[in-house]
């Protein structure tokens, strides 16, 4: 999996022809790929890199108030209350993604390797296009 860094400009929506920061993620293999583990982590880059302004959406999502969207999407709040408490990208895709145990092997490697990419990444400089 490779994930450089790009800016964008939305066509549509609240962002609208505003310059974005994202990242492309490109799956180089598509067996070990662990897209659940891959998105927490990357959940937890952003709450890191600017805890300040870090947020959940809090609107109704699916037309459901309560629980909250991101609840809704993983299963309960454990996993938003361990972002909203510091957890590291390892904890989270542990909490999130809870190996199966018979493949604790490719489990921890995989786990490894996500934590690993997720570190880089945000050591990685944020490139933002002048408007």
């Amino acid at each position: 999996m490779r994930g450089p860094s790009l800016t964008f400009r939305p066509t549509f929506h609240k962002y609208a022809n505003e310059p974005c920061g994202g990242v492309h993620i490109h799956v180089t293999s598509p067996l070990a790929f662990r897209p659940v583990a891959t998105y927490i982590a990357a959940i937890a880059i952003a709450r890191d890199l600017a805890p300040e302004a870090f947020r959940f959406r809090t609107e109704p999502y699916e037309f459901i108030e309560n629980p909250p969207a991101f609840d809704l999407l993983t299963g309960s709040d454990d996993a938003r209350k361990a972002i909203l408490a510091g957890a590291s990208a390892q904890e989270l895709i542990h909490l999130v993604c809870p190996p199966d145990p018979g493949y604790a092997e490719v489990h921890a490697r995989s786990v490894e390797r996500v934590a690993r990419l997720a570190d880089e990444a945000a050591r990685q400089p944020l490139h933002y296009e002048a408007s």
